[in-house]
């Protein structure tokens, strides 16, 4: 596929998923605002441990990016890591904060860090940890490290945070560890994409990336309803794939059938259609030479494969005002 003609087909001069994310226009559905509100209150309260947990595909790195940008700096200093390995002992996060604070990761003992977290509070600012993907700490050994720091507070005031942020197993993981309640300032599960968030989101979607919400027809949007529990990025790569899949058959407006089209020949529909509860309406004959191949130009992988999803683009709230329940 010609990159060059998909774009100009819905007027974009960029692939609108290569966009970085505007931090400031972020989909919240109210129980997350709520939560968000809460936690940002309860970070002033230093020597704390705080827990958010939300289903896979739910925007929970997007989320921990937003408030490694919120945090009020005058009060904080923040450091972002994401665990890329599971863990499942202590030994993981003194070489992350050595390096955080300036030491040799190699060479730094416990001694080294209290002594430069003691130097670092005389500035009267609250160290807060956030870490992405902490479902991957799979037993309770591998929160050692964190309980004795926010503990040694008592003794000596460190001024230190931390926020784990990851899915659902996660709670389990807290739920095992001696030690954990005691230390728990917020353990709170931000909900996924319930059914009536559908048709919004996917209206600030469009609007944010210069479509209007007439792109996706009527009958689409009773199929996307009908595919219900489904996630941010389920909705998302369905958005992306649908909207290939009415360039190749030239066509301005998303049905149903583009939409199952873009689902069987991107390999999704095992994970869409577990438990829909609906008939699939039956794809239309492939368009004679207009899908000898997939799209990778445009960035996404062929063959059976699922495309990649950049997160990015996840969560996105406009200023806009095509807000549904607002008209």
């Amino acid at each position: 596929m010609d990159s060059k003609k998909f774009l100009a087909f819905w007027g974009w001069k960029n692939l609108p998923w290569n966009e970085p994310i505007a931090l400031d226009r972020l989909y919240w559905q109210e129980p997350t605002q709520i939560i968000c509100s809460r936690l940002l209150l309860s970070l002033q309260r230093a020597a704390s441990l705080f827990v958010l947990t939300t289903p896979p595909g739910h925007g929970k790195s997007t989320f921990g990016r937003w408030l490694y940008h919120n945090i009020d700096q005058d009060r904080h200093d923040v450091a972002f890591f994401s665990l890329l390995q599971t863990e499942q002992s202590s030994g993981w996060l003194l070489p992350k904060l050595a390096q955080y604070l300036g030491l040799d990761p190699a060479t730094s003992t416990n001694r080294n860090v209290l002594a430069r977290l003691q130097q670092s509070r005389l500035h009267g600012k609250i160290l807060t940890v956030i870490i992405d993907d902490a479902h991957k700490l799979k037993e309770p050994e591998a929160l050692d490290e964190i309980l004795a720091l926010i503990q040694v507070q008592s003794i000596a005031a460190n001024h230190v945070n931390f926020v784990l942020i990851g899915n659902p197993r996660l709670s389990q993981v807290i739920q095992m560890t001696e030690g954990c309640q005691h230390r728990l300032a917020l353990l709170a599960d931000m909900p996924g994409l319930a059914r009536n968030d559908i048709i919004p989101y996917l209206n600030w979607r469009l609007d944010q990336i210069g479509l209007p919400a007439k792109v996706v027809g009527a009958d689409a949007h009773n199929y996307l309803m009908a595919q219900a529990p489904m996630s941010f990025a389920w909705l998302e790569s369905l958005l992306e794939g649908a909207l290939m899949e009415a360039f190749l058959r030239d066509q301005r407006v998303i049905t149903a059938e583009t939409v199952q089209s873009a689902v069987q020949y991107f390999g999704w529909s095992k994970g869409l259609m577990e438990d829909a509860g609906t008939e699939m309406p039956k794809p239309a004959k492939p368009i004679p030479g207009r899908r000898k191949q997939a799209p990778a130009q445009a960035g996404k992988s062929g063959g059976g494969q699922p495309p990649t999803l950049d997160l990015n683009s996840l969560y996105y709230k406009s200023s806009g005002g095509h807000d549904p329940e607002e008209s």
